[in-house]
Order: structure tokens, then C-alpha cells, then sequence
């Protein structure tokens, strides 16, 4: 998506949320006649909500494959499992309970946090902080079980509770951003909803005195969760609806992989395998768009060239869902360019070391730098090259192989 639709596509969402915060307030101003009332039906009505949506999220990275996806369903879940289900019960308020609240949200800051970043060898200080948070959590639950009485001097849970929530609009802002960005709708919604949920809370810190403000406070809660559910529809039908089209395109692509090229022309066409290819990946998860500069043809077998390229893109929908692809051809001479550059966070020249060492060696099946060692050992294998080009943003990925005239290796240097 183009930085300006994206852009416009956040002020659509943005007044999407104002229009269930107003719906949301309209509701506790119906109901104003039985105050009692109001706060716990907010709180059911958020809970069965936000389990909704935590189920639909869940099921929908579970689809895609896609990290960032999973993360921000771990993120809305455990807010829903903790945050909310107290508001539910009527305990975040009581002992040691709200300071586990607190401290569970710490934990949604840095699930939020990775996923802006993506995977990354810089993931390992926020997975340690969402660790220690988890710990901390589970410590206060224990030290409420063990001693029911215990209470925490009131400044010190009023300022755990507000430096959680700063920490939550500081997240929801960089998700925003990176929505906007390119990140996708998925992104945006729910950083919408978590800045309506630091909203809340920030309203709820100055104005202890129940009554109006803690109606107030259940329509956000109410709003917010309303837009996770928003951003988990339309995520489960996108995801549903690429995984059914791409099976229909796989088995199209495989049976064009597998006829013979034929009489009289040698190689690969790669513009054929390139275009299936984009057809299959483009959708909810990603955009590919194809370039080729005449037609260029490989002398590596079309099944060689699709492995390679789908090593690539699998990478390019896990670190960057919802983002956009770039796949360019052309024939350089003795050998055929392909370059595939992807608009995700980008890496460093240590990062970009410790991805290939991990998929060389292994690593987790599906993990960081899988599909570019994978896609280097093709490559290398079928005497071409295969380069890396990184930054702050984006990474390309260049593969240069053989032309379909040319059997000798490419060059190991290629300018």
C-alpha cells in the first residue's frame, strides 16, 4: 500500500474508533439509571469480546505463519487474560491483584514492541523484559493466593499502574507508525486500540472518584476491544481467503513446473516462474509486485528457481506481513539478475551474520535467516551468486545465475 493510502486508510480507522467510543458512550449515558449496573456489563461485554477476538487473531497467525501476527495475538491475549478478566471478576482493584494487572501489561509492551521490530537479533533485551514481566506477574498472583490481606502502599500501585500504561501508548504510537508505514491494517486497528485503552487508563488514574469517570472508562474498554474485534475479522477472512487461493495457485504452479519446456528453447523463463510466483504469495500477508526487463532465461530448472524465490518470499511474509515486495529481472550478460527487496525494518551487518550462521546451522525449521541460507545454498549450488544488500530499511536480496547459453559459474564478484 502506497504511503498515502495507507495514511488515508488510518484516518478512516481512526474514525471508525470514535464512532464506537461515541456508540460505546451513548450506551452509558442509556444507562445512567442504574450505575451499579453499567461498569460490570461493560466488563462481560469486553471480556467475550476481547476472547473473540483473541481466538480469531490466534487463528488467523496460525494461518499465516506470520510472526508479527502472532505476537500482537499474544499481546491482545494477554491483556484479555489478565487486565480484563480481573475487571471482570471485580478484583483489579483489590491487594496485590492490581499490581499483577499492572505488571501483566508490561508484557503486552514488549509483545507489541516485537512485533513493530520483526524478527530480529534485537528482539533479545524485550524478550528478556516481557520474561521478567511474566515472572513478575505470576509473583504477585502467588503473593495474593499466600496472603490475601496484603496491600501495596497506594503510591507505589498508582505509579506501577501508570508507568505500565505510559508504556502502552508508547508501543500503540510505534505500531501506529509502523502500520502506517506499511505494516499493514492489522497494525493499525489494533494500535488503535490500545492508545483508546491507555486513554482510558490515564483517565481513570486522574479521576479516582468513580461515578461518571469510571463509566467513561467502560466505554473505552468497551470501544477498544470493539475495534480488536474490527481488526480480527477482516485479518481471519484476508488469511483465509490468500491460504484458499494460494492452494488453487500452488497446484497450478506445480504443474507448470513440472511440463517440459518446450522445442527448441533452453533455460528457465524467468518472467513465467516469477509472475506464478507473486500470484501465489500476493495477498492479506503481502504485495509482490514483478519487473522483468526482457526475457531473460536461467539455465537452472524452473523447480530450482521457485524453490529459491519462495524461500525468499516466506522470509519477506514473516518479517514483514502485510508489507510490499519488489522482484526485479534482467539479463546481465553471462548471467541473469534476479533481485528481491522487501520494505520490512531492515538489519545491521551483525544481524544479517547471526541470520545466516543460525539458518546454516540449522536453527529452528521455519526460523530468522532460514529461507536467505536456504536460498544461498540453492544458488551456490547452481554456480551463482548470492548477495545481500541491508539498512536501516528494507533488505534485497541479489541472485545472479548462469543465462540459459551460459554454463560457467557467474563470477564470484558482481558489480
Amino acid at each position: 500500500m502506497a504511503p498515502r493510502q495507507a495514511v488515508r486508510a488510518a484516518a478512516v480507522e481512526t474514525l471508525a474508533q470514535l464512532v464506537l467510543i461515541t456508540g460505546a458512550v451513548l450506551l452509558v449515558i442509556g444507562l445512567q439509571s442504574a450505575p451499579g449496573v453499567v461498569e460490570r456489563t461493560f466488563a462481560v461485554l469486553a471480556f467475550a469480546a476481547g476472547v473473540s477476538a483473541t481466538i480469531l487473531l490466534a487463528v488467523g497467525a496460525y494461518m499465516s505463519g506470520s510472526d508479527t501476527a502472532r505476537r500482537i495475538a499474544e499481546g491482545v491475549g494477554l491483556y484479555v487474560g489478565t487486565v480484563l478478566l480481573l475487571r471482570t471478576v471485580g478484583a483489579g482493584e483489590r491487594g496485590m491483584w492490581a499490581v499483577f494487572g499492572s505488571l501483566a501489561v508490561l508484557g503486552v509492551i514488549a509483545l507489541l514492541v516485537l512485533a513493530v521490530r520483526g524478527s530480529s537479533t534485537r528482539d533479545r533485551t524485550v524478550a528478556v523484559v516481557f520474561g521478567l514481566a511474566v515472572l513478575a506477574a505470576a509473583a504477585a498472583a502467588v503473593g495474593t493466593l499466600v496472603a490475601p490481606g496484603l496491600v501495596l502502599p497506594a503510591p507505589v500501585v498508582r505509579t506501577v499502574d501508570l508507568v505500565a500504561w505510559s508504556g502502552v501508548g508508547a508501543a500503540a504510537v510505534l505500531l501506529l507508525a509502523a502500520g502506517v508505514g506499511g505494516g499493514g491494517p492489522l497494525m493499525r486497528r489494533i494500535a488503535l486500540g490500545f492508545v483508546t485503552l491507555a486513554i482510558a487508563h490515564a483517565i481513570r488514574f486522574v479521576a479516582r472518584d468513580g461515578g461518571t469517570s469510571g463509566a467513561a472508562v467502560s466505554a473505552l474498554v468497551l470501544a477498544a476491544v470493539a475495534m480488536f474485534l474490527v481488526a480480527a475479522v477482516p485479518f481471519l477472512l484476508a488469511t483465509a481467503r490468500t491460504v484458499s487461493r494460494q492452494g488453487a495457485e500452488l497446484e497450478r504452479l506445480q504443474r507448470m513446473l513440472d511440463a517440459p519446456e518446450p522445442a527448441g528453447q533452453a533455460g528457465t523463463a524467468v518472467a513465467t516462474v516469477l509472475r506464478e510466483l507473486a500470484v501465489v504469495h500476493s495477498g492479506g500477508l503481502l504485495a509482490v509486485d514483478v519487473d522483468v526487463d526482457g526475457e531473460p532465461r536461467v539455465a537452472a530448472p524452473p523447480a530450482v528457481l521457485a524453490d529459491v524465490l519462495t524461500h525468499l518470499l516466506a522470509d519477506c511474509a514473516t518479517n514483514t506481513p502485510g508489507g510490499r515486495v519488489r522482484i526485479r529481472a534482467l539479463s546481465r550478460g553471462r548471467h541473469v539478475r534476479i533481485e528481491v527487496a522487501d520494505d520490512g525494518p531492515g538489519l545491521t551487518p551483525d544481524s544479517m551474520a547471526v541470520l545466516l550462521r543460525r539458518g546454516q546451522e540449522g536453527g529452528t525449521p521455519d526460523g530468522p535467516g532460514a529461507g536467505l541460507a536456504r536460498s544461498a545454498d540453492i544458488v551456490g549450488r547452481h554456480q551463482g551468486t548470492f548477495t545481500v544488500r541491508y539498512g536501516d530499511h528494507g533488505c534485497t536480496a541479489v541472485l545472479d545465475l548462469p543465462a540459459s547459453d551460459c554454463a560457467a559459474p557467474v563470477p564470484t564478484v558482481v558489480v
